[in-house]
């Protein structure tokens, strides 16, 4: 239903499937499907039922202690902010998020937050702070020896000077 572009039918399947791992007590299960649901709310910008969800997976994460969950969830709830500019507001989310992720082997999901984190820095013009996570992103692209990433990031160190 999301990708046919009925989000009335994507949110009752979601929540379906929410209340389905939740009677089954099925909580990383429960986490992503808030996590869907909350993605989905956001994707409509009904912003406040996208951050119930958000935190709902936040907390789901913490008591199951899935911390991919939960900071995706964190992650989520900062992209709300940033997608309306609140640049101050969604600061301290990726900053949570980044302190869950920093640990994890797959550095895709490392480089994403720290240029997030980059990128809002930049946006509060703390510069400095933006360039430390740029130069994050960049080293973890050369040890993965991901030319493209490394390409990229370079011409986003670049457009900050």
């Amino acid at each position: 239903y999301r990708r046919i572009g009925d989000s009335d039918q994507a949110i009752l399947n979601y929540k379906k499937a929410y209340n389905t791992h939740q009677r089954i007590e099925r909580l990383e299960s429960s986490g992503w499907a808030s996590i869907n649901l909350a993605d989905l709310y956001r994707n409509i910008k009904k912003w406040e039922n996208a951050k119930r969800w958000y935190k709902k997976a936040a907390l789901i994460g913490e008591t199951a202690g899935e911390k991919t969950i939960q900071a995706w969830a964190l992650n989520g709830l900062g992209d709300i902010y940033s997608d309306r500019q609140g640049w101050a507001r969604a600061l301290p989310f990726y900053l949570q998020a980044f302190s869950l992720r920093k640990q994890e082997s797959d550095h895709s999901l490392v480089n994403s937050i720290c240029n997030k984190l980059g990128y809002t820095y930049q946006k509060l013009t703390l510069f400095e702070d933006a360039l430390d996570y740029y130069r994050m992103a960049l080293e973890l692209y050369k040890e993965d020896n991901n030319t493209q990433g490394i390409v990229w990031q370079h011409k986003t160190i670049a457009k900050l000077y």
